[in-house]
């Protein structure tokens, strides 16, 4: 599939944006960042849960339910889900 997440450091061939995604209120997305993938290439829908700040470069691959628990782990890996 054309939007598959980068892992240790790999480059993802996922375009930086939101796409198919539905966030939720006061949430933020950091420059660079990637969350969900485009429609036609979705396993599902992404959702980001309300007051969440995804880091900049992140990667937040299709069909997640992004909670506190995996923005702090991309925080602290810097690397995708």
């Amino acid at each position: 599939r054309p939007c598959t997440p980068a892992t240790s450091g790999a480059p993802t061939s996922c375009p930086s944006g939101i796409h198919y995604s539905i966030l939720d209120a006061d949430t933020t997305v950091g420059r660079g960042a990637s969350v969900g993938c485009e429609r036609k290439n979705a396993s599902g829908l992404t959702l980001v849960g309300g007051g969440l700040a995804v880091p900049e470069g992140a990667v937040i691959p299709d069909g997640v339910r992004a909670d506190g628990a995996l923005i702090a782990s991309l925080v602290h890996t810097r690397e995708a889900v």
